[in-house]
């Protein structure tokens, strides 16, 4: 018997939002020249979501029903849905603030394989989560253009 397996995995997509939720963040902070303190380029915030999905698998229905029941218990049970989460940015780590969109709704879809001796339950639950999406803009920008040729033969 195989144990229980959850897997989390996020989808290329990615959705800048309308800024319902909270508005962009212009010049929050810098990167500084260490030395000389001058800035050398300024952060903007903007949001997007992102989303992920839950796969619940189990080899009989009732772990499966435990599984699903206590993943929805818990979203629907959260005091908050707001968390942070860290990232670095040129080697620097920086705060992202986070929020799971939708948190107290969850619906889980029938993946399972078609029937079969050894049968494997599967479920997929949907979770999207609003995040921070961090620019940093050079400040002091130089324009370089290195010409190159070639010759045959």
């Amino acid at each position: 018997m195989l144990s229980p397996l959850v897997n989390i995995s996020r989808t290329m997509d990615i959705n800048y939002i309308n800024d319902d939720q909270q508005i962009d963040r212009k010049k929050v902070a810098s990167f500084c020249e260490p030395d000389t303190g001058m800035p050398l380029a300024e952060l903007e915030y903007t949001q997007a979501i992102l989303t992920y999905d839950v796969t619940l698998m189990a080899t009989d229905k009732a772990t499966m029903s435990l599984m699903c029941n206590s993943l929805g218990a818990r979203l629907r049970l959260m005091t908050g849905t707001q968390f942070e989460a860290t990232t670095h940015l040129v080697r620097v780590p920086v705060p992202l603030i986070c929020s799971i969109q939708d948190a107290k709704e969850v619906g889980f879809t029938d993946v399972s394989a078609p029937i079969g001796e050894e049968r494997i339950y599967a479920t997929q639950a949907p979770i999207s989560v609003i995040t921070d999406v961090i620019t940093a803009w050079e400040l002091d920008a130089k324009r370089i253009i290195t010409e190159t040729s070639i010759s045959m033969g």
